[in-house]
């Protein structure tokens, strides 16, 4: 090959390369369709040519107690209760009116209708994001249960061994500082842990989690915002061991378990699981 004509190659492939992965990306494109949702029949996707699917839930449809369905759905998990399986969804809302229905847990009740207090002419409907259930089979498929209410901006989650669902806040309010003749806020910026609400065991911005047993300890990892430069991931490690049941279930109950008034001040990776001075989690 002359010296001209291999100068001249790399240039004419490079000019050809975008028009190939158009015409491949046209192609992909004119392979999906308008397909019928199974429990509608309503064309909601577009999808390759035999692809199903079914809607599982929708948006402001009624759950027990007749609150809407909240949106903005973000983490889910699966697990199974008894002969039906369910999906537990994190929903990233923030300011907007509470998740109601049924016995729902609320972590945050507080609600300020407009013209009631000075310093919030517009009032406050209260901290929208929290965690709901739909059960995929059985009787009651398709319906929404409310799991949690009163949190802010729910992100990620996930299971833990023992079943139950972690839900974290994308998010670090002061909401202490809302103080109002109605009540005052609580702060925003926790891991819940579902069913149990009041179950705060870190305070600050929360995007990733995960859970495994090394040589019987519980570690929780998880990827926190700390500012605007700086990210990192952070370990906490239990004292006590985790034994697992072969049952299922819970391995161990904590024992002086912190309330959710009491966040953990430390921004540095550490070994410890203390939450607050003097309490401990086991």
């Amino acid at each position: 090959m002359q010296r001209r004509s291999f100068l001249k190659a790399p240039a004419f492939a490079l000019a050809t390369l975008p028009a190939s992965a158009f015409a491949l990306n046209a192609a992909r494109q004119t392979s999906l369709q308008p397909t019928a949702d199974e429990v509608t029949g309503l064309p909601l996707l577009r999808l390759p040519p035999d692809f199903t699917y079914r809607a599982l839930a929708w948006t402001g449809a009624p759950m027990p107690g007749g609150g809407p369905t909240p949106g903005k759905h973000d983490g889910m998990g699966w697990y199974r209760h008894g002969d039906s399986a369910f999906l537990l969804r994190n929903h990233e809302l923030v300011i907007s009116p509470r998740i109601a229905g049924g016995d729902v847990p609320v972590y945050d009740g507080l609600a300020v209708a407009p013209g009631i207090v000075s310093s919030l002419p517009d009032g406050f409907p209260g901290f929208a994001g929290g965690v709901t259930g739909v059960a995929l089979d059985g009787a009651a498929q398709g319906s929404s249960i409310p799991l949690l209410a009163g949190t802010a901006q729910n992100c990620a989650g996930g299971m833990t061994p023992w079943g139950s669902w972690l839900t974290c806040e994308e998010i670090v309010l002061r909401g202490s500082k809302l103080k109002t003749d109605a009540g005052d806020g609580k702060d925003q910026g926790y891991v819940f842990e579902v069913p149990t609400p009041g179950d705060a065991r870190f305070r600050e911005a929360h995007r990733r989690h995960g859970f495994h047993e090394t040589r019987g300890r519980r570690r929780r990892r998880r990827r926190q915002r700390v500012s605007h430069r700086r990210r990192g991931t952070f370990r906490v490690l239990s004292h006590a061991p985790v034994r697992s049941s072969p049952r299922g279930g819970r391995p161990r109950q904590r024992r002086q378990a912190p309330d959710a008034a009491c966040p953990q001040s430390r921004r540095q990776p550490s070994d410890r699981s203390d939450v607050c001075r003097g309490r401990r989690n086991l």
